[in-house]
C-alpha cells in the first residue's frame, strides 16, 4: 500500500505518508486501516504526509466509496485534527485538490489544512 502509517503517542498520534501512485483502491484501504485500528484513540491528530514522487489518483466515485465504508465504520466520531503536507509546493495540482475535498469530508465537522512545510504541520498540530 502506497499510504503508510504509524500509530504513535498511546494511540493519539497519525503519522503518515503518501508515495508512489495512490489510487481509489489505496485510498480507501487507508482510509479502513486506520479509521478500524482499535489502538487509535480520541483526541487524534493525523499527519500525512505527501512525497514529492507521490501521484495521488483518487476519483470521485473512490471518494464516495471511502466516504460510505467511513461511515459504516463508525468514521471519526471525535475531535480529530488532520494535517497535509505536500513536500513539492509546484506540484499542487487538481489531485490534491480532490485528495484534500475527499480528507476534509472524512473528517468533517474537524479541521483539515494543507501545508507545504513539515515542522509548520506539526506545529499546528502541537507536536513540534
Amino acid at each position: 500500500m502506497p499510504i503508510k502509517y504509524e500509530v504513535l503517542d498511546d494511540g493519539r498520534f497519525i503519522l503518515a505518508k503518501a508515495y508512489g501512485i495512490v489510487t481509489d483502491a489505496d485510498f480507501i484501504e487507508y482510509e479502513v486501516a486506520h479509521t478500524s485500528n482499535s489502538r487509535i484513540r480520541p483526541p487524534t491528530d493525523e499527519l500525512l504526509e505527501i512525497a514529492p514522487d507521490a501521484a495521488i489518483q483518487v476519483t470521485r466515485q473512490g471518494i464516495l466509496k471511502a466516504l460510505q465504508k467511513h461511515k459504516k465504520l463508525g468514521g471519526h466520531q471525535h475531535d480529530h485534527r488532520c494535517a497535509i503536507v505536500v513536500i513539492s509546493p509546484e506540484r499542487i495540482a487538481w489531485d490534491i485538490a480532490k485528495f484534500y475535498e475527499s480528507m476534509a469530508k472524512m473528517h468533517f465537522p474537524s479541521s483539515v489544512i494543507v501545508f507545504a512545510a513539515y515542522d509548520i504541520a506539526r506545529l499546528w498540530l502541537g507536536r513540534a
